[in-house]
């Protein structure tokens, strides 16, 4: 017998068909903001019971009766009061359900991979008020999550790694009350019709409860959802979704305040914006509305935020508006900033910017996904120490908190649908589910106040090339018809998946691509340098053919290697990756913008070491393993990193060393010699002039300095213009720079150099 499938939960709904508005719905509930306030609040963490059960087709299936029947009777009685729980397990909650420090890894240590069903159930005692609604709202369940209350099925959601809400009022009585929930996961690999949907997937399929989930008391006509968007740097639209759950009409008046705020060390993980108040600044005009019974009203007007400063990178500027009514008072984060393109960049608040980035998985040694507040502050302050301004936050939504971390340390971010490698029968089969849509939706509206998220990313190294043009389209369409926000699309393409020329990257603002030449792509494996050979020649080379392509700015999503290579190899990896970046950077060293540049955006991945479902393997590619130890590449990378996200202000010019001709012939020629010492360490790049009519190879040149120290940079081919990078070297070491040397590959070479210049761009 052939069973209906679980339906999306989420919809936009207009209030007026002549209005282009819409208001997101999510099992028939506004879909509310989940940043906490000051209201009573059931608090739900603790020590649960718990059986784990195993039923994936069950769990697919619409929830009719004869599905809600089934359900409960997997384990009889569970959702019922007199139920015997003794003989259940004790879990904690928020917690995965996977067993942690899994010996059974080969590796010896690990994460149990776990997908499938586990019942939780508790008694709670609740305070009920009359005239009081009772919202429920979960952050992260992985992945299909049933709540029961007092044997009440309350609803059904779908998706690992976004927030939702229920309205629990009706079921919830004054005294004890059985709560029964019913995750489960559904194994990658299993159906095509779900997300992720790889068996594969390159991190952790965790099971359970995964972040907190609470219930919330607030008056029965409330303020569902503020939403504050910046129309430009004088203006920004404020929205506000009001609900009267009431049998009456109601009159409501909102009142709005703007505040200051002052981020310390105590308040920068805090989850209320109340916390960051600082200073009143102004009050806006009041609103009345009427409400009439048992619906809900939108209320939206600009706000005039020109005399507020913008938030910026490195430099956030955040302000928190008060809105409150003669029954609730609510608090919100915001930043005032535009984001726009042109050919070359992202330009924020209309001056382009150079995001230098790391990607983070939400990733825990001891905890697995279930990270806490503490954990997540202290990342995003490793990755601001790392001289970075830009996170792509893995394959899928981090945790909320993460993005009002961002805002507050003035870091950028790019946030992500959990599409890993779909194929074309994926794509297909999302036609009819549109699950893909839902996550897309909930990402953005969760996310809706944070200055810090700049690009929304609809997929990760997808195949499906039929379909993924038209989902593209479908997602873009979406966010600019319905719910525009300002910010960037772009998505995560493997470079060979099709390639350069990916046609999918049409309805999209920014182009992004995963970048692994001489590893996944671009090189086999059997030279005596596997994976260094053509990771700066391949990544070069391509980027040029996909700028000439499609004429957008580039962020290169992912690049890097695993640790587990060798740390040399890793290392050498990523410096030749960072000179092919750098060679096509939007920004000159100076802060100006490049006028042949066009790589607006790198991302390392990643910051820390990762679990990955097949347990074979801890993934090694992060700077820190997951003990949170540093690499060797730390100490060498980090400082080049700092010149890349502060303008180097040195020489406005070029200095040339030679002009002329000179004919090389066999190794260890020297090109340039200056016994008093030469500072080099102004400029942030050499440029030689040369050919050599017989060969194509490159060749090694060693720079020496007073102090006997030699340093060598390479150029792989013989280009007109051939780059070598001094700002990755020690700027002491080029202060008194007195040689620079050739060495050649043969003695039959005859290379004619021309000129020779410390230059401050390209």
């Amino acid at each position: 017998m052939n069973y209906r499938t679980l339906p999306s939960t989420f919809s936009l709904v207009q209030l007026n068909e002549k209005e282009p508005h819409y208001i997101p719905m999510q099992c028939k509930e506004v879909y509310p903001y989940f940043e906490k306030q000051g209201f009573p609040t059931i608090q739900l963490h603790g020590t649960w019971k718990k059986i784990r059960v195993n039923d994936p087709k069950l769990t697919m299936r619409i929830r009719d009766v004869n599905a809600l029947d089934k359900l409960k009777q997997e384990v009889p009685g569970i959702t019922l009061r007199d139920f015997n729980d003794q003989h259940l397990l004790d879990h904690v909650l928020p917690g995965v359900e996977n067993r942690i420090g899994h010996k059974a890894a080969s590796h010896g240590e690990g994460m149990e991979t776990y997908e499938a069903g586990v019942w939780y159930r508790k008694i709670i005692k609740v305070k009920k008020q009359a005239n009081k609604i009772y919202l429920f709202k979960a952050l992260s369940m992985g992945s299909v999550a049933d709540l029961f209350i007092n044997d009440i099925h309350i609803g059904t959601h779908e998706g690992s790694f976004n927030p939702f809400s229920f309205d629990v009022t009706k079921a919830l009585v004054e005294g004890e009350n059985v709560f029964a929930l019913r995750v489960h996961n559904i194994p990658w690999g299993s159906r095509i019709d779900t997300i992720p949907a790889q068996a594969g997937s390159d991190y952790f399929n965790y099971t359970g409860v995964i972040h907190d989930f609470w219930i919330e008391e607030v008056p029965l006509v409330s303020v569902r959802r503020v939403d504050l968007v910046s129309k430009s740097l004088k203006e920004t639209e404020l929205t506000l979704i009001v609900v009267n759950k009431s049998s009456l009409d109601q009159t409501l008046t909102l009142n709005f305040e703007v505040f200051s705020t002052n981020i310390t060390s105590k308040n920068l993980g805090s989850d209320y914006a109340k916390d960051l108040i600082d200073a009143s600044l102004f009050k806006l005009q009041a609103k009345t509305i009427d409400v009439k019974s048992n619906s809900l009203e939108r209320v939206s007007f600009k706000i005039d935020t020109s005399t507020l400063k913008p938030w910026g990178l490195l430099d956030p500027h955040l302000y928190a508006l008060k809105t409150s009514t003669n029954e609730e008072t609510l608090y919100h984060e915001f930043g005032v900033r535009t984001l726009s393109t042109n050919k070359h960049s992202i330009l924020l608040n209309g001056k382009a910017v150079f995001l230098n980035g790391m990607a983070r998985h939400e990733e825990s040694l001891d905890k697995g996904r279930s990270i806490s507040h503490e954990d997540i502050v202290s990342e995003c302050l490793e990755l601001k120490k790392m001289n970075l301004n830009f996170s792509r936050t893995g394959h899928y939504p981090n945790h909320p908190l993460t993005y009002r971390v961002l805002d507050r340390l003035g870091m950028a971010s790019m946030m992500e649908v959990p599409l890993w490698q779909h194929e074309n029968e994926h794509f297909k089969a999302q036609i009819n589910r549109r699950i893909d849509q839902q996550m897309w939706r909930e990402m953005i509206f969760t996310q809706r106040n944070r200055p810090s998220v700049f690009l929304w990313s609809t997929q990760n190294e997808c195949n499906g090339n039929d379909y993924r043009l038209a989902y593209n389209r479908l997602l873009v369409s979406d966010l600019r018809k319905c719910f525009d926000d300002g910010r960037l699309t772009t998505q995560s393409s493997a470079a060979d998946r099709p390639g350069y020329s990916d046609p999918s990257m049409d309805p999209l603002d920014v182009l992004g691509f995963t970048l692994y030449f001489g590893i996944f792509h671009g090189q086999p494996h059997n030279t005596e340098t596997p994976y260094v050979d053509n990771a700066y020649l391949g990544t070069l080379d391509y980027l040029k053919a996909a700028y000439k392509t499609h004429k957008k700015p580039i962020v290169v999503s992912e690049y890097g290697l695993w640790s587990s290579a060798g740390d040399g190899v890793q290392l050498s990896v990523i410096m030749n990756n960072l000179r092919a970046f750098i060679e096509l950077r939007n920004l000159n060293f100076d802060g100006s913008e490049s006028e042949r540049g066009f790589i607006t955006g790198i991302n390392y991945w990643t910051i820390n070491d990762w679990f990955v479902n097949h347990n074979a393997w801890i993934q090694s590619m992060g700077f820190k393993t997951l003990e949170r130890k540093d690499k060797p590449i730390v100490l060498r990378v980090k400082p080049l990193y700092e010149r890349l996200i502060h303008p180097r202000l040195g020489v406005n010019s070029d200095h040339n060393l030679f002009r002329g001709h000179r004919y090389i012939t066999g190794p260890n020629a020297v090109l340039y010699l200056n016994a008093n010492g030469f500072d080099a360490s102004k400029w942030p790049f050499l440029v030689i002039k040369a050919d050599d009519p017989m060969f194509n190879d490159g060749f090694e040149l060693n720079i020496s300095n007073r102090k006997g120290e030699i340093q060598t940079l390479k150029a792989e081919r013989m280009d007109e213009n051939m780059v070598f990078h001094l700002w990755m070297l020690n700027p002491d070491f080029l202060r008194d720079m007195i040689a620079l040397t050739i060495s050649t590959t043969s003695s039959e070479r005859r290379i004619h150099l021309r000129r020779i210049d410390c230059r401050t761009t390209l």
